[in-house]
């Protein structure tokens, strides 16, 4: 069946029933020119509306069960607010923030991973200077920067935790 705005059909089906009065006209093969694709032997249309409306039971329950799971997600992060139930827009917006936050820590995490693998090797490339040259010391910029890198990564590391 194509997509029809429910206005649009409602104002079809009233204009074919102001020119079809019921009882004088079979319906059947009228409804083609209300809704296009419908199928004009009533057996067919019988069995295309059944599956019309399966369709619709089951996008039905399935929107019903995803909204009852996140009403339960919204009443675990609100135990202060366990017996209510959001309405619709506060749980969406609800769960837009969730995703927003979720998608924000999973970014601080890699900074932080990134930051403090950067101090390691900052470290490491001092040391192997070092190494190849006996006597030298590892700059006080190369400790700075590694200290930084690495005080940086840790304060990322706790405000996740915390």
């Amino acid at each position: 069946m194509t997509e029809m705005s429910r206005g649009t059909l409602n104002r079809r089906v009233a204009e074919f029933r102001e020119h079809h009065p019921i009882g004088t006209h079979s319906y059947g093969h009228h409804l083609v020119q209300i809704i296009p694709d419908v199928p004009c032997e009533p057996r067919d249309l019988v069995d295309a509306l059944k599956a019309a409306l399966d369709e619709r039971d089951a996008l039905f329950d399935l929107q019903w069960r995803r909204s009852r799971e996140a009403d339960k997600l919204w009443q675990a992060a609100h135990p202060d607010r366990a017996d209510v139930w959001p309405d619709l827009g506060e749980l969406l917006g609800w769960l837009m923030s969730r995703m927003v936050t979720d998608e924000l820590r999973e970014a601080a995490k890699e900074a932080a991973d990134t930051l403090a693998q950067l101090a390691v090797g900052v470290e490491k490339r001092a040391e192997a200077e070092v190494a190849e040259r006996p006597g030298a010391l590892v700059s006080p910029v190369v400790q700075i920067l590694a200290g930084a890198l690495r005080t940086k990564a840790d304060r990322i590391t706790r405000a996740l935790e915390g």
